[in-house]
């Protein structure tokens, strides 16, 4: 690869990260990189002639007037030119280049990648994801009224307007501990992410497309199809045991998921912005298979996934680090059974787990819950939110369900050698449950969190 592409291909990184933080969305599954070093170079052209239009020929206006012979046709030129607001001038000069790559992107666009980059359709995606456990642990006791109580707030609206893929993803995580019971819910909202036609009637528009390597879902928050972070939806599904086969409608053509986790596997690279969701999508798929090759050409791997999710910030990731802590405890528990990590790497990884354990063991209030900063007293953690674009800590008891009802769902996943304390588990159980006794099921009552804790309660009574 020759020093200009590496070059170009650092900036066009640069780019993306910025638009997806700004707007919203998962640019990466729309536009090669090669298309976006035309639109740099066109951009430049853009700005220039702005500049000169704009601050140029003002400033010089009047030594127009002296030296042209028609000095009032300059004047009045000179004149509308001045007219256009200063604060519009600039808007035009900050937002020129993500407008512009925004329209770009919004066109799916068939382009040839760098020259001598490519991703390889050799990839083979296993065909039934691994199996995450979640260790069920009965150390409360639960009235057949406080179940029927606690379930009620895991009931579907009634309304599509109250429905978003955000939504659908946590009713399906919470009615896999119930399959029989919720078939019928189970299978319509599979349909309205399978289905176009029906994700269309009940989010406005389906929730996948075709893109350059596959199939996939935007990620933002315009829209109510939209994944809200990059690979959640891919990511839940696989939790849930869903094949790679899995079909799923797209302008009346039939695409198998399969083609979503490739395209997952081609954008991914470690700068990327909350890793942790591609990580469980490529831990759930991809293994055996320890390295593959990125659409960039860069080699990527689960020990160098691994370390680089051990040095991410938990206030930098969603719902206060935990799943961070679920992805890099699935690629735990998937390289017990397939090598996918070096020897050294996974013991590393279990030290680290056992840490955080540890500190999330200590940090727990006597009451039974967590604070959304439990992370801060981690042993060499440094100073937290140093970045002002990260969440803010508050400690209201619906930051405090937040964080409790996450990281007792990162504790039931656990390995048993991990050992997690019943007395840590039945308090936060406790604190949960006398929580949700203070509320009415649709009045403040997000899906996340308490579909979270209703899985908790489910998995922790008896």
């Amino acid at each position: 690869m020759s020093p200009n592409t590496k070059q170009s291909e650092k900036k066009i990184k640069i780019i993306t990260r910025y638009v997806s933080t700004v707007y919203g969305c998962n640019l990466q599954c729309y536009v090669d990189f090669s298309y976006l070093i035309v639109i740099i170079d066109l951009t430049k052209s853009i700005s220039l002639v702005i500049i000169f239009s704009y601050l140029v020929l003002p400033v010089f206006g009047g030594v127009f007037m002296k030296i042209c012979d028609k000095p009032q046709f300059v004047a009045e030129t000179n004149r509308k030119m001045c007219d256009c607001p200063v604060f519009l001038r600039k808007r035009i000069a900050i937002f020129l280049l993500p407008v512009i790559v925004i329209v770009f992107a919004s066109c799916e666009k068939s382009v040839s990648p760098l020259s001598g980059v490519s991703f390889s359709d050799s990839v083979k995606i296993r065909e039934f994801p691994f199996k995450k456990i979640s260790h069920k642990r009965p150390l409360i006791e639960l009235t057949e009224q406080e179940k029927e109580f606690i379930w009620n707030f895991a009931s579907l609206p009634t309304h599509h307007e109250e429905l978003g893929l955000s939504y659908i993803l946590h009713y399906l995580k919470v009615y896999a501990e119930k399959p029989e019971q919720y078939q019928k819910e189970t299978e319509y909202l599979l349909s309205v992410i399978q289905k176009e036609d029906v994700g269309k009637n009940v989010l406005g528009t389906p929730v996948f497309f075709t893109s350059k390597f596959g199939i996939s879902i935007v990620s933002g928050k315009t829209k109510r199809s939209q994944e809200t972070h990059r690979d959640q939806g891919m990511a839940e599904l696989g939790l849930l045991g869903i094949p790679s086969s899995f079909e799923v409608e797209i302008s009346e053509k039939i695409y198998p998921l399969s083609d979503a986790i490739r395209e997952c596997a081609a954008n991914f690279y470690l700068e990327e912005k909350e890793l942790a969701w591609s990580a469980i999508v490529l831990a759930l798929y991809l293994p055996p298979i320890q390295e593959w090759t990125n659409r960039f050409g860069e080699k990527c791997s689960f020990d160098a996934l691994a370390i680089e999710l051990m040095k991410q910030r938990f206030e930098e990731n969603s719902c206060a680090g935990a799943h961070l802590l679920e992805s890099l405890t699935l690629i735990y528990e998937i390289s017990l059974e397939c090598p996918i990590l070096s020897f050294e790497v996974q013991n590393q990884l279990k030290k680290y787990l056992h840490d955080i354990l540890t500190t999330v063991i200590h940090e727990q209030n006597i009451a039974g819950y967590w604070e959304l900063d439990w992370f801060v007293k981690i042993p060499d953690y440094g100073q937290p939110f140093q970045n002002p674009h990260v969440w803010t800590p508050s400690v209201d008891s619906e930051s405090r369900l937040l964080a409790t009802c996450h990281l007792v769902e990162w504790m039931l996943d656990l390995p048993e050698e991990f050992d997690v304390p019943n007395e840590t588990l039945k308090k936060a159980g406790m604190w949960m449950l006398n929580h949700l006794k203070t509320k009415k099921y649709g009045e403040n009552t997000p899906i996340c969190p308490y579909a979270h804790v209703v899985r908790d309660l489910e998995l922790l009574g008896m």
